[in-house]
């Protein structure tokens, strides 16, 4: 009875089974038909060059003939109409053809013309994609500090996919994840870290179980399947590659199937039952030379001479040894080299010829050597390391983002709360007005009913009312008359008062230093004329020999004020052997914020003539004062704190000594090292206005030592603060940074030009005009 059911259940598996696979045949002959439709329709776009690789994946395994010609046709193609994204795919498809037979270097040049191109276009995917197989190449070549490498680059890229609001591009993203845990946990198990390898496959696992990715499952089953079998758990092993073989034969994946006959080949080697063993690679390698995966075909030599060897079959096993070895040369993989040239050393010496026997172990060992010199291993480790660090690093930023995420939030809930509240007082008043006029309507209603039934009484009066309604006409025309008047008037006024606050621009124009005057107070007052450059040079003091020497074009301000004036400011100044800066911004913007400014550049003009100022903090300080004294400030509640945000700097231009004092606006240097790529350097402000405040301790001074061919960059909060861009967000500090970074190294004019046309881009959104929010002061000097 027993028999019976189980017999029940296999046919009925065994149906299903088919019926799955005719059905899974019918949708890829379907999908190829329609591919070949686009194909044969004549057209060179960039669907029929889609189309072609799409045909190459089709056929790669199948029939390699006409796998390479629409691959072929697909470069062409792509090539004649530009077609990059195309061109890429299609040199990476070519990098799997020439993989799948072993040909190493040429895999390897198609992997890097797609690189090349995916670069180009900004294609992330593509970038991950090409290093993971260059790895994948490097890899199956025993090169495994270049296979980590590569391997680790992808990751960086994929992991930052994965984190993608698309959701197409995320998963994307997190299948390629998968893919670069299991390359990097196969480099570990190659060179002997078990415990490392087993960490990466199960991360790879459970990626690929909320993925759903079960052709990646059996490869990563058939990696841990590899452990076990390591850690001589062999039927535990056996367990392993036999799920992965029943998920690649489901799927058709003969390159999976092929690599798990061979693993269960080698366990059955194992457990003594050669038999079974050697079935297990004598399928394995019909598969992999139908595909003409030399990697595999070296591989199953190795394992078959291993075999005989245990059956003392000395002839079978050099002949298989050889055939590996040949095999393996002409791909350079040196992994199998070794394994072979091992058993050949082991035969030979049993065959009693110690000649071949020494010179097969001396090759043996020189290949294990290169696979495992001890230089190699602690690279890859130290990258290990650094690959840990700088994701820990990433994860205490991504909390951190989200905290400040989750901040934002709580303060939108209550502001919506607060408008909802808002919103309902509102409603409620509006109710009761709707009831009131309804009322009174009701009331009107009633009361010319009355009147209806006094004009019908009434009729002689009608004359009368029309009489009163010309004058009513006669009164409104009037009206009009008047309304046309004043807005005449108020035109006239609007007029007058535009042509006032031009007038104030050009007084604010006045008042801020111009690029003649900033030129002269930078080249003329500072550079050292011939005798004094001798003078200079023949003295060795160190106070001496740092002399300022300025250019005109070593400084630019980015000036873009919101409205006609501005409430930003910048202000240049000497005193003695001191070049005075600075850049604020006052509060509120247009006139009130001009009258800030032009207040701020009065009083900064006062504090520095007076010589009891010595220190930058001293002159904030200072500047508070008068802006809480002439504005009358108390200090009390509801009392408008007007003030402004500034960072002054004081430069001593002989001993390049500058004393930094801020006022929430911060100072960036970009200072001259030796390393070729330049960081900047960000000197934090106080945390508070120069105005009245809840603490007002004093200003910080902050002391730092230029070099020659430092850079020091002076700015509002504008520019970091404006929305646009493809999402409507701000530009923010972090891309600021970046952005003064990379073009630190080109001119002030071409600074300028560039930080002006990207704000500019940002705001039109290439399409989309953002209003300007704030003014924009950004000023930048080259020591």
């Amino acid at each position: 009875m027993r028999f019976i059911k189980s017999y029940i259940l296999f046919i009925f598996f065994l149906c299903g089974f088919i019926i799955s696979n005719i059905s899974l045949f019918s949708q890829n002959h379907r999908k190829i038909d329609s591919l070949l439709a686009i194909v044969n329709s004549g057209k060179h776009d960039t669907l029929n060059v889609s189309a072609n690789n799409t045909l190459f994946l089709e056929y790669e395994f199948t029939d390699s003939v006409k796998a390479k010609k629409y691959l072929t046709t697909a470069l062409e193609i792509a090539r004649k109409i530009d077609y990059k994204k195309g061109l890429a795919d299609a040199y990476l498809y070519l990098g799997f053809y020439y993989s799948d037979f072993g040909i190493y270097q040429q895999s390897l040049t198609a992997y890097e013309n797609s690189f090349k191109i995916n670069e180009s276009i900004h294609n992330e995917k593509g970038i991950a994609q090409d290093f993971m197989n260059i790895g994948i190449i490097y890899n199956r070549q025993g090169k495994y500090l270049q296979a980590i490498n590569y391997f680790q680059q992808s990751l960086k890229i994929t992991e930052k996919l994965s984190m993608s609001s698309d959701q197409l591009i995320a998963r994307s993203g997190k299948s390629l994840t998968a893919k670069c845990l299991t390359n990097i946990g196969n480099v570990h198990f190659y060179q002997g870290s078990i415990m490392q390898a087993v960490d990466y496959y199960k991360k790879s696992l459970i990626a690929l179980n909320e993925l759903g990715d079960n052709q990646s499952i059996a490869k990563c089953l058939m990696n841990i399947g590899g452990i076990y079998y390591y850690q001589n758990q062999t039927d535990t092993a056996i367990e392993y590659f036999q799920k992965s073989l029943q998920i690649s034969q489901q799927y058709r994946d003969k390159e999976g199937v092929s690599k798990c006959l061979k693993s269960l080949g080698s366990a059955y080697d194992r457990k003594k039952n050669y038999a079974k063993a050697l079935e297990y690679f004598q399928k394995a390698l019909k598969i992999s030379q139908e595909l003409g995966d030399k990697n595999e075909i070296a591989s199953t030599y190795s394992s078959i001479a291993a075999l005989k060897m245990n059956l003392k079959q000395y002839s079978e096993v050099v002949e298989n040894a050889e055939k590996g070895i040949s095999i393996s040369k002409e791909f350079g993989a040196l992994l199998y080299q070794r394994d072979c040239y091992k058993i050949l050393a082991e035969v030979s010496e049993q065959m009693k010829d110690f000649k071949n026997a020494y010179l097969n172990h001396k090759l043996f060992k020189l290949m294990n050597d290169s696979i495992f010199n001890e230089q190699s291993s602690k690279q890859i480790k130290e990258m290990e390391a650094k690959y840990q660090s700088e994701k820990k690093q990433k994860e205490i930023e991504l909390k951190e983002s989200q905290l400040a995420k989750k901040d934002i939030e709580v303060k939108q809930q209550r502001t919506q709360k607060l408008a909802f509240i808002g919103g309902f007082i509102l409603m409620l008043i509006l109710s009761v007005v709707i009831f009131k006029s309804y009322r009174d309507k009701k009331k009107a209603n009633i009361l010319l009913e009355k009147q209806k039934h006094e004009i019908e009484e009434k009729n002689d009066e009608l004359n009368q009312q029309n009489a009163e309604i010309a004058a009513q006409r006669d009164e409104i025309e009037a009206q009009r008359d008047l309304v046309t008047k004043q807005k005449n008037e108020i035109e006239l006024i609007h007029s007058e008062l535009t042509d006032s606050i031009y007038y104030a621009e050009r007084i604010q124009k006045a008042v801020l230093p111009g690029e003649e005057y900033i030129s002269s107070l930078l080249n003329n007052e500072y550079r050292l004329t011939n005798a004094e450059l001798r003078s200079e040079t023949s003295n060795s003091s160190p106070e001496c020999s740092r002399r300022v020497k300025l250019q005109t074009s070593n400084f630019f301000i980015l000036f873009k004020p919101k409205d006609i004036v501005s409430g930003d400011f910048y202000w240049l100044a000497k005193r003695n052997n001191w070049l005075l800066i600075a850049v604020a911004d006052c509060t509120g913007h247009g006139v009130p914020g001009a009258f800030m400014s032009m207040l701020g550049i009065s009083f900064l003009n006062e504090i520095i003539a007076r010589e009891d100022i010595q220190t930058a903090s001293h002159v904030l300080d200072e500047l508070r004062q008068y802006v809480i004294k002439s504005l009358q400030q108390k200090g009390v509640s509801g009392e408008q704190k007007d003030g402004m945000d500034i960072a002054f700097c004081a430069l001593n231009v002989k001993t390049l000594e500058m004393q930094y004092a801020g006022a929430n606006n911060p100072l960036y240097i970009i200072e001259t090292g030796e390393s070729p790529v330049s960081t900047v350097r960000e000197i934090r402000p106080d945390k508070m206005p120069v105005a009245i405040h809840e603490n007002m301790p004093p200003f910080t001074n902050h002391v730092i030592q230029l070099q020659t061919g430092d850079t020091i960059y002076l700015m509002s909060d504008g520019y970091a603060d404006q929305f646009g861009g493809p999402k409507g967000k701000k530009f923010y500090e972090k891309q600021l940074k970046e952005m003064l970074t990379v073009n630190s190294h080109l001119s002030m004019e071409e600074q300028e030009k560039i930080l002006n046309n990207t704000i500019e881009d940002w705001m039109s959104n290439y399409g989309e005009k953002y209003e300007q929010t704030d003014d924009i002061t950004i000023l930048g000097i080259i020591i």
